[in-house]
């Protein structure tokens, strides 16, 4: 799908926002992404679609995510133990789930498609075998189109928080790791980058006290003074 083509049906989608191109293409912020990818962020400082709860990112954004700051490691990766770090997120759903494209030994862009990274686990799967199928993906997700288990999860959502701002996220409170009963109706918003650093550190708590009782969670903060959260057990 060729980039006119995807923000015209993106444009003509309820719920859906296409920010004015931002000063200076990718190609001369030296963003080596494949094409049309690099053609989307010369024409649009992020997209986003179903209210907000699918969202691409743009080169600039003031208080809200952007490419630079979404993938530089002191955000959010951090938490995750390197299960990010393989991957250049350009994308999200409001739950956390990244879409990315992978990187190489030498941090260069893989042109091998577009991955979505869960968003509790950051399982990695191939979403879609070129970007171009990828935004074809998006245009129906706009439109309402979709079966899985991540749009029933994302509509759920949509359908019980309404819209959800460019600069957050939803995050199940507790962590889903502790149960999933009712788990739509726990949902929170958060900072996009807080979001998914509870959720890098409900994962590593979870793998940490694999078998024990877990009677709460509390919070901390880092040496950098970042917000962090940590799992109780039963002692």
């Amino acid at each position: 799908m060729r980039v006119e083509e995807f923000l015209a049906a993106v444009a003509a989608a309820p719920g859906s926002t296409v920010a004015p191109p931002p000063e200076g293409s990718a190609a001369q912020r030296g963003l080596e992404v494949p094409e049309p990818l690099r053609g989307l962020l010369s024409r649009a400082n992020g997209v986003g679609v179903r209210d907000g709860h699918y969202r691409l990112l743009g080169l600039e954004g003031g208080d809200q995510p952007t490419l630079a700051r979404w993938n530089h490691p002191d955000t959010w990766k951090h938490a995750w133990a390197g299960r990010a770090d393989q991957f250049y997120c350009f994308g999200m759903s409001s739950l956390g789930d990244q879409f990315a494209l992978r990187l190489g030994a030498g941090g260069q862009v893989v042109d091998d498609g577009v991955w979505v990274l869960d968003g509790l686990e950051l399982q990695a799967t191939r979403l879609a075998p070129t970007v171009a199928a990828f935004l074809e993906q998006l245009v129906g997700l706009a439109a309402g189109h979709g079966d899985d288990d991540l749009v029933e999860l994302v509509e759920g959502a949509r359908e019980r928080l309404g819209a959800v701002a460019p600069d957050e996220l939803l995050v199940v409170v507790p962590p889903v790791q502790l149960g999933v009963d009712g788990m739509l109706d726990r949902l929170q918003r958060m900072p996009a980058w807080m979001a998914m650093t509870i959720n890098g550190d409900a994962y590593g708590e979870a793998i940490r006290y694999q078998g024990a009782q877990i009677v709460g969670v509390e919070p901390w903060t880092d040496r950098q003074g970042r917000p962090r959260l940590r799992f109780v057990p039963r002692q």
